[in-house]
């Protein structure tokens, strides 16, 4: 069985405070940023969550609850539907501040299929998981709980571009709320 990158994009993703989540989904190697700084602090390369989404005050008396099961997510589209063999997570240059876990579900046509259960991360690491293989047009990752991802590359077999017609191509706008900037036509003129 032949295993290639499969080209992908972030669709959505819960939250990223630190980092340009867009970059997760790069072929390339992530980039050392060691003294790289912005006005959020250090720059690191990926998906990197918000903090203490897990914990909340409680009401009833003072003190804190860990929720176990919070997590983060990020979703990534596949540019065509594939078959899913193996698929690599790094984490790399994230030194103790890396996701902790994660869990992986693969959709195609909304039908999902858990390929990785809660699995543990280590920092500043390469991780392969090879999966059965799935069919697949998107990725769901839940990051349990906050810290950082690298990068994630999901490998296999690109199956052929279904065609689809953009049902925009031939619509018309019927109303317009605020046209300050730009031209709304322009946002669904077809292709």
């Amino acid at each position: 069985m032949s295993k290639e990158f499969l080209p992908a994009y972030v669709m959505a993703y819960s939250d990223s405070s630190f980092t340009n989540p867009h970059e997760v989904a790069s072929p390339d190697d992530p980039p050392d940023c060691a003294g790289n700084f912005t006005h959020m602090g250090a720059k690191y390369w990926g998906f990197e969550t918000a903090r203490h989404k897990a914990t909340t005050v409680k009401t009833d008396h003072p003190g804190f609850h860990f929720d176990h099961n919070a997590h983060h997510w990020l979703k990534l589209g596949l540019k065509t539907p594939a078959i899913v063999h193996e698929i690599k997570v790094s984490t790399r240059w994230f030194t103790g501040n890396q996701v902790p876990a994660i869990s992986i579900t693969l959709y195609h046509d909304s039908i999902p299929v858990e390929v990785v259960d809660r699995t543990l991360l280590d920092p500043d690491s390469d991780h392969t998981f090879n999966i059965e293989p799935t069919l697949a047009d998107e990725c769901l990752v839940k990051c349990f709980h906050e810290g950082g991802i690298a990068r994630i590359n999901l490998m296999g077999e690109a199956l052929a571009a279904i065609e689809r017609t953009n049902l925009l191509e031939d619509a018309l706008i019927s109303h317009v709320s605020n046209e300050h900037y730009g031209k709304p036509l322009d946002a669904v003129a077809g292709n």
